[in-house]
């Protein structure tokens, strides 16, 4: 051993003698550059999260995107039966020219989050060109309502956004984009969201746009929170900053998770509401109605909830008569007129025109009549006024309960319509309980 020590004695004392300043530097520069390496790494880790969380609310907000535009597509869909029920004796010219009307308000009245809003254009070429299409209705720019339209145009990034979309339209029906242009006001370029969808009936391309600046801000906002607490973390200690970003990781997809939520569940609230009148959807009423037929198969009592199809009087002469404006304002007066009669806890459903379904959850049989007393009264005391003429609503109303030889939910709804044909029958401004 004390050979062995002898023999490297003079390479200790070559390295001592002749290379321990080297060896000094490198070892204080060594850290050094591996916090600069860590530092990076890290860096660029916040910068990639950054992205994915922005792709991710660009997925997300694509999907809400195309949600409201086909909404709006079943909404156009449903304005146009309402006005051949109520108008048989109208030409297709007519319909159209006022489902045409309509669309054209609920574009400029409809608000959405974030500067969301739907615009729609009129195809007159689908092999594009000069004139392709027309601008129908823009609230975010209505004075070039009217306007022609070319495929020609590019964006601000020289992107052939009008070609992109027709084409998208001619081969799927559908196409969601990412395009850029200029803010009307500062002339700052941005980037925007948008979701179309071809509505044949009318040549026309309904689309959903969002400023995308304001999905931007969101990582923006969490890289500059995380940079700042990686630089601290690292001068002290390399485990430290290793366990703040894992945290820093944990609560950002988690917040990221609770935000986009909390923005799905605003957007599934819309669209479980009817628009005009406050009630609930038919879609999500008959949610409601299944889910309630389920409870009642576990309860099997079957006189714990009350189902009711209740049809406004004569509703069809308030829009010839007065004009649709009346006739809806009819639609909401019975609505509130309904709850003012009923719990809090009852829903109630727009089925369809002036037909409506409510769930009246607890109510007995033997309570049913007084029920139908106080919607009676409740709809008696609506007052609306045309100059000096006040209208008269009335409405007629079947009651019906679940039994145990149902098949589903919808054999309820049908006795409760045959009750409402009872109610009708015998005079209507009456409600009738089907046994």
């Amino acid at each position: 051993m004390k050979a062995l020590k002898e023999k490297f004695r003079p390479l200790s004392v070559w390295v001592s003698g002749h290379h321990q300043l080297s060896i000094a530097i490198v070892l204080s520069v060594a850290p050094l550059c591996l916090l600069m390496a860590f530092s990076f790494v890290f860096h660029s880790g916040a910068r990639l999260l950054s992205e994915k969380t922005y792709q991710h609310a660009v997925e997300l907000q694509q999907e809400q995107l195309h949600i409201s535009t086909h909404n709006f597509i079943l909404l156009i869909d449903l304005i146009r039966q309402e006005i051949k029920e109520e108008h048989p004796d109208w030409s297709p010219e007519q319909i159209d020219v006022r489902v045409k009307q309509i669309a054209y308000q609920r574009v400029h009245q409809l608000e959405f989050r974030n500067n969301a809003f739907i615009s729609i254009k009129q195809v007159r070429d689908y092999n594009g060109g000069s004139r392709y299409a027309v601008l129908f209705a823009n609230p975010r720019n209505p004075e070039h309502e009217g306007t022609s339209l070319s495929t020609e145009l590019t964006d601000s990034n020289q992107k052939h956004y009008f070609l992109e979309q027709l084409e998208g339209i001619r081969q799927a029906g559908k196409i969601a984009q990412v395009h850029s242009c200029p803010e009307p006001e500062s002339g700052k370029i941005l980037e925007r969201l948008s979701y179309s969808e071809a509505y044949p009936d009318y040549d026309w391309i309904v689309t959903m746009s969002i400023d995308a600046d304001t999905l931007q801000q969101y990582p923006q906002k969490n890289e500059s929170q995380i940079v700042p607490q990686l630089r601290l973390y690292m001068v002290l200690f390399f485990l430290s900053i290793l366990a703040m970003v894992l945290l820093t990781v944990f609560f950002i997809l988690l917040s990221d998770k609770e935000y986009f939520g909390t923005q799905k569940k605003e957007l599934q609230q819309q669209i479980n509401w009817d628009t005009l009148t406050s009630a609930h959807s038919r879609k999500y009423g008959a949610e409601l109605l299944r889910r309630e037929w389920e409870n009642y198969q576990h309860r099997l009592t079957a006189n714990d909830t009350a189902v009711m199809m209740l049809d406004i009087d004569h509703f069809k002469e308030f829009n010839d008569q007065y004009g649709h404006d009346i006739g809806d304002a009819v639609l909401r007066e019975v609505v509130l007129a309904i709850r003012r009669a009923s719990r809090s806890s009852d829903s109630i459903i727009r089925w369809g025109g002036d037909e409506f379904v409510g769930i009246f959850y607890g109510l007995k049989r033997t309570h049913t009549e007084l029920m139908i007393e106080k919607i009676l009264h409740a709809i008696n005391d609506i007052h609306i006024s045309i100059g000096s003429t006040e209208i008269k609503v009335t409405v007629s109303m079947g009651f019906a309960f679940f039994q145990s030889g149902d098949s589903d939910e919808q054999v309820v709804l049908k006795r409760a319509d045959e009750a409402l044909y009872e109610a009708k029958k015998a005079g209507r401004n009456l409600g009738k309980t089907v046994d």
